[in-house]
């Protein structure tokens, strides 16, 4: 694992309390439902968000369709399930405004992947994506679902 400086992890954290967003959004197909967990970092500084890339990993992207009000390029550092989970477990002493947002992504990946663990039986691999899926959805606890509508979730079709 990458050893992380505390000033890295300030800096980080601070770009992602202002510039950020933790996500989580529901994709549905015809045969399951995926949960999305997101951190995004959006700024138009391509140097910055390449500097966190390299602390962190993640992939930058950049807007499609640019806003005529821009007069620069917008970008996205995006980190996805478990790359979004370690760089919020490290930055989480850093965050202030995003920090409750934080622990409860956190709370439900670790939920998550304890639900895996104890019904092993009951999920099956995604032949296409290699992804492991519950042969009858995805099934959630009260205190999950709690946490998802937290997120005011969005179901992606």
């Amino acid at each position: 694992m990458n050893m992380h400086t505390e000033a890295q992890k300030a800096y980080t954290a601070g770009v992602l309390d202002g510039e950020g967003s933790i996500s989580i959004a529901i994709n549905r197909t015809a045969k399951y439902r995926k949960i999305n967990y997101v951190v995004r970092i959006g700024n138009t500084n391509l140097e910055m968000l390449k500097m966190i890339q390299q602390w962190f990993g993640g992939f930058i992207s950049q807007d499609k369709k640019p806003d005529p009000r821009r007069r620069h390029a917008m970008y996205r550092l995006i980190f996805v399930s478990l790359k979004a989970d370690r760089l919020l477990e490290e930055i989480l002493p850093y965050l202030i405004v995003k920090k409750g947002k934080a622990q409860a992504f956190i709370k439900l990946r670790r939920m998550r992947r304890e639900s895996y663990a104890k019904h092993k039986e009951v999920w099956k691999r995604d032949a296409i994506t290699g992804r492991y899926i519950h042969a009858g959805g995805i099934l959630y606890t009260q205190e999950e679902l709690a946490i998802l509508n937290s997120f005011q979730t969005r179901e992606v079709k």
